[in-house]
């Protein structure tokens, strides 16, 4: 059997198999999971080796299936039949993983015990740090997904089950996720329902210990509230040691024992859940005397502001709450303005660089719940950069803070297993950024939940409306359905505010598609009005422009995303090769398309159109049968209808490509 839980291995009984290379495995999990047991070799091989040549990948996987047949013949145990084409998992073969997925819920101690100790390991452990980008994010993503499964079916089953075989699964719980105050909630209720109160107050006493002495900080306030709630004795000590602790906590309504906690959700429904910041102005350090760079500095920290609260993402502090706090910096941030990050600056001194006449502003940014500083970038001060780049510069110090904070809360919510709404936004908006069918799903149902503990949460709404039109897209179908619930969504979002970019961009994406490419520009050009350096718009403009039969103008539209975004999702690329391919560039399009992390069915289509137009027809046919595996049903004819495009003979050109590829 294949064990992919914890450090992986094969074992024929209770012996374990040497001598399998690390690849291997990989190769397995990517064929159980992201290619359903089979898979072209060449793909397979761009996979796994995804920064070399298509030979040296070719190459490579070939050494490995060697490797492989070595292993296989050595211990009589055969798991991978190939062809000179195809490589697929032998049927018979037996894995962890298909037991772990099989499982949706526990009802029986020794099955809550033997899937604890099976699966509460870390999947495929050890592996990833020599695999690429796009491999890396997959994994990181499967360990989530898995990890998230697990530790829900685990908890619901020991919350059922109860008695000392759900506390013995609670404390191997705890041991492996020492910071997760779900299980610690849960592990304390199932302790007092057996009147076990000691050793409750004992876990909550050691874990508060072990935040206070690790992490810096406390016990969430749900936490805290439950143990003042099942032992009224410690509430004089709570309070004494947590300030917000209100005398009558005690009279609190206790959250039901036979479920479990999410402890950010209860305390975040109904409140922002926008990251709050205060970016404070220049810092006491700077020197105000070397006037022409304190005011270049004050631009830039002004821009900052500006440019922050445009973004929609955040909740910034107004400039003059700024310059007053600086008088109070030795108050407690949080307690007195109730912020999650600060953005501190300040300019260099004269000597800390050689060539003296260059100023730098040194912008800081630090989570106050944890104190880590989790940004240090410094910007030039030289009229001649504010010249050439001053926006430049100002947007990708936001695009950079913007990106640190997400990647923060991400990580808090892995390590932890606490989310609040913008958490659930963010897991959805990771999940769309793959974009395949099945995360589109994922996302949609992640992006509801953050709008059930926060329903005027502009983003996740936003959000949700892209999964529609996204799944419209991929679907290829010339129904509307899908296209109307965007652009439902999106007038939602605009009524309740129109000065939000997000609702009118969304909203030009539906017109477009829905065949309305005059309301799409109109709608896309107010959502620039708002946003005017916000890479994603100015990348649907693009897309606008190649439905419309302008493809060097979508070209250089694309061209302006990535500079502010310059590693960018995989539709960037592939407006970059559409218009390129209706240009008769289709080996340049075919470049371009080799760049995208994930060949989705539209995709293969344009590959098979390009390999059409060059005369590849074996290419392009087996690009063909690889799109209608995916969808059988499809016809030219229904594109046609689907696709909104002015130019005829753009149509004309898109359809010859396909028949040439074999479709019909």
């Amino acid at each position: 059997m294949f064990h992919l839980f914890g450090f992986p291995c094969i074992k024929n009984g209770d012996q374990s198999l040497q001598g399998l290379p690390e690849k291997a495995y990989i190769m397995v999990a990517l064929l159980l999971i992201k290619y359903g047991g089979s898979v072209r070799r060449s793909m397979l091989a761009g996979c796994l080796w995804e920064n070399r040549t298509t030979d040296l990948a070719n190459l490579n996987l070939r050494q490995l299936l060697t490797r492989i047949r070595c292993f296989e013949k050595q211990n009589s145990f055969e798991f991978i039949k190939t062809d000179y084409k195809e490589l697929a998992l032998v049927s018979s073969i037996s894995c962890d993983l298909c037991k772990f997925l099989s499982i949706d819920k526990l009802t029986k101690p020794d099955e809550l015990i033997d899937y604890v100790v099976s699966f509460g390991k870390e999947f495929l452990q050890g592996l990833g740090d020599n695999l690429g980008e796009d491999l890396s994010k997959w994994l990181l993503i499967q360990r989530q997904n898995y990890s998230n499964r697990f530790l829900q079916i685990a908890l619901d089953g020991a919350l059922h089950i109860g008695g000392s075989e759900g506390i013995k699964a609670l404390e191997y719980l705890f041991s492996i996720h020492p910071y997760n105050e779900e299980v610690l909630q849960s592990l304390i209720l199932l302790l007092s329902r057996r009147g076990e109160y000691k050793r409750a107050q004992r876990h909550f006493e050691e874990f508060a210990q072990k935040l206070n002495e690790d992490l810096q900080i406390a016990p969430k306030t749900s936490t805290i509230k439950l143990i003042a709630r099942l032992f009224p004795e410690m509430t004089p000590h709570l309070q004494h040691k947590y300030s917000f602790l209100s005398a009558t906590v005690a009279n609190n309504e206790l959250p039901s024992d036979n479920r479990n906690f999410h402890s950010e959700e209860k305390s975040k429904i109904n409140d922002n859940p926008i990251p709050r910041l205060l970016l404070l102005p220049l810092g006491s350090g700077s020197n105000k005397s070397a006037t022409s760079d304190y005011e270049l500095a004050n631009f830039v920290i002004e821009d900052m502001t500006l440019a922050l609260c445009q973004t929609h993402n955040f909740v910034v502090l107004a400039p003059h709450t700024a310059r007053q706090f600086i008088k109070l910096e030795h108050l407690q941030t949080q307690q007195i303005l109730d912020v999650d990050y600060i953005i501190s600056t300040n300019l260099v001194p004269d000597n800390a660089y050689l060539d003296k006449k260059e100023k730098r502003l040194l912008i800081k940014l630090t989570s106050v719940s944890s104190g880590e500083v989790l940004m240090m970038e410094e910007v030039l001060l030289t009229p001649d950069v504010f010249r050439k780049s001053y926006t430049d510069i100002v947007q990708s110090v936001i695009n950079m803070i913007g990106l640190k904070i997400d990647r923060y809360v991400l990580s808090n919510f892995r390590n932890t297993g606490s989310a609040d709404a913008y958490t659930f936004y963010l897991i959805g908006k990771e999940r769309l950024s793959i974009g395949d069918l099945p995360n589109i799903r994922a996302a949609r149902k992640t992006l509801k939940h953050a709008l059930k503990l926060f329903p005027e949460f502009y983003l996740a709404q936003q959000m949700l409306a892209r999964t529609y039109h996204l799944e419209w897209f991929l679907l290829g179908r010339p129904d509307h359905e899908l296209l109307l619930k965007a652009k439902h969504m999106a007038s939602n979002i605009i009524k309740k505010d129109p000065t939000i970019p997000g609702g009118h961009w969304e909203m030009g994406v539906a017109q477009l598609y829905l065949g309305d490419i005059e309301g799409a520009r109109e709608s896309t050009s107010l959502a620039s009005s708002f946003a005017p350096y916000h890479a994603d718009i100015i990348a649907h403009k693009a897309d606008i422009f190649c439905h419309n039969g302008q493809h060097d103008e979508a070209l250089k539209q694309v061209n302006l995303a990535m500079k502010l975004n310059p590693l960018p999702p995989d539709c960037y690329y592939w407006m970059q090769s559409c218009s390129k391919f209706f240009l008769g560039k289709y080996q340049e399009a075919l470049g371009l398309i080799s760049k995208v992390k994930l060949l989705v069915p539209s995709n293969l289509r344009l590959v098979a159109a390009c390999h059409a137009m060059l005369g590849n027809g074996e290419e392009a046919r087996n690009f063909k049968n690889d799109y209608l595996l995916e969808y059988p049903d499809f016809k030219i004819e229904y594109w046609e209808i689907m696709i909104p495009m002015s130019n005829h003979d753009d149509v004309s050109h898109y359809k010859t490509a396909l028949y040439l590829a074999g479709f019909d």
